[in-house]
């Protein structure tokens, strides 16, 4: 998906609240961590909305408020995300070339029927006739390339943790629809490599670079198992979006799980790459049903509105309660994590009430249950040891007078 008009996590009415600190990678060695959550908001972003929101420890964001250059977030308002504790990532679509980016130029199709005018650059394609504004590249191009390139600097220059590249898969028009280089799925690799020596060069710490779709890619007909691991060491995570919901409809699609992608996908998180998985809903029993799917296959899960025009909270947990009824400042957070001996779940309760908290395993069994009783509104904290708990991943479901409020936990023995 490209910068859309689309972003919506849980409606305020299936929405749920949790952070986890971020800690040292153990699952995934990759410039990204150990992400517990995410979130992705392409338009009407907010700064200071970001950086207060605790529920997400990793963020995808456009590089500016209207995608051009005159509207750049500073070095300062990436420093704030950064400071917040977030792991901040520019979208960046390197198969498409956007008509609101600062290297654009009227005059390439000046009449505005989708197709390069005389003068136009030589890597310029047709308009993608499903996104306007959006128009095809030969991204294996020089030119093209350079301007990606001068992007990424503006990137690493404002203090991004990385980049989320969309349109990875543009090496599918230009072998099999448009038909003109058989090789552009090798081609696509050799570009994410020479953006992966650039940003090594000029960053001066680690530099994730994030695929968005394009997953085949591994296994394309010109792609060696020899090249297969070289991209998969060349990227630090890989997003999708419409795996288990798929359909015509922008939002709330019925239930069609892709098989064949996930079975892709199993790969890229055995190589140790985080999943980011965002699904385009709003019906409660569809969220649920896809936050058990992405959980159970160790993805990270994100729910949106495909506008991708509004920030809510991360996702880490099935229980979507009620907004309306849940106590405003609930806030849940562990530390550390993973661990192994002991952690520490800090929570807020905006108003008295009772309190009990559930350990459940990612089967959906509960391990334990810790009956707190009636508690003050005010900081509160809760220990678990990992006795007799066996390496895995946990959720904590505190459910705090009636209402249902969940995080993760790693345990590594």
């Amino acid at each position: 998906m490209r910068r859309s008009p689309f972003t919506f996590v849980l409606p305020l009415h299936a929405a749920v609240c949790f952070c986890l600190s971020p800690a040292p990678s153990a699952l995934s060695q990759t410039a990204l961590g150990t992400p517990a959550s995410w979130a992705y908001q392409l338009q009407n972003l907010d700064i200071a909305a970001i950086e207060a929101n605790r529920t997400f420890d990793l963020i995808v964001i456009d590089y500016s408020a209207e995608g051009d250059a005159g509207t750049s977030f500073s070095t300062d308002d990436i420093a704030r995300l950064k400071s917040s504790g977030k792991t901040v990532l520019a979208y960046m679509s390197i198969g498409e070339a956007e008509t609101y980016r600062f290297y654009w130029r009227d005059s390439w199709d000046a009449n505005g029927d989708g197709k390069p005018d005389t003068g136009a650059p030589s890597w310029l394609g047709r308009e993608n006739p499903e996104w306007e504004g959006n128009y095809k590249v030969r991204f294996w191009d020089p030119g093209w390339q350079e301007i990606i390139f001068t992007y990424l600097d503006t990137v690493i220059s404002r203090g991004y943790d990385g980049i989320y590249m969309d349109i990875v898969d543009a090496y599918y028009y230009w072998s099999e629809e448009e038909g003109s280089r058989p090789d552009a799925d090798t081609l696509m690799i050799a570009f994410v490599r020479e953006l992966r020596k650039h940003a090594d060069a000029v960053s001066a710490g680690p530099f994730a670079l994030v695929p968005q779709n394009g997953e085949y890619i591994i296994v394309e007909v010109n792609v060696t198992e020899s090249l297969k691991q070289e991209y998969l060491g060349l990227i630090d995570g890989i997003g999708v979006e419409d795996l288990f919901f798929y359909g015509s409809k922008d939002n709330n699609n019925s239930w069609n799980p892709d098989q064949e992608r996930i079975d892709l996908l199993d790969e890229y998180h055995a190589a140790g790459l985080p999943v980011l998985s965002v699904e385009y809903l709003s019906d409660p029993s569809k969220i649920t049903r896809y936050l058990a799917a992405a959980l159970s296959r160790g993805y990270l899960p994100y729910v949106t509105d495909r506008e991708l025009d509004r920030l809510e909270d991360g996702l880490t947990a099935v229980d979507q309660p009620s907004r309306e009824t849940a106590p405003a400042s609930t806030v849940l957070h562990n530390y550390p994590n993973p661990f192994n001996g002991e952690t520490v779940i800090r929570y807020t309760l905006a108003g008295p009430g009772p309190v009990v908290c559930d350990l459940i395993d990612m089967r959906g069994r509960r391990v334990r249950r810790y009956n707190l009783g009636p508690q003050p509104a005010g900081d509160h904290t809760l220990r678990i040891d990992s006795a007799a708990l066996s390496t895995g991943v946990y959720l904590y479901r505190f459910t705090i007078d009636g209402v249902h409020r969940s995080g993760r936990c790693l345990v590594l023995k």
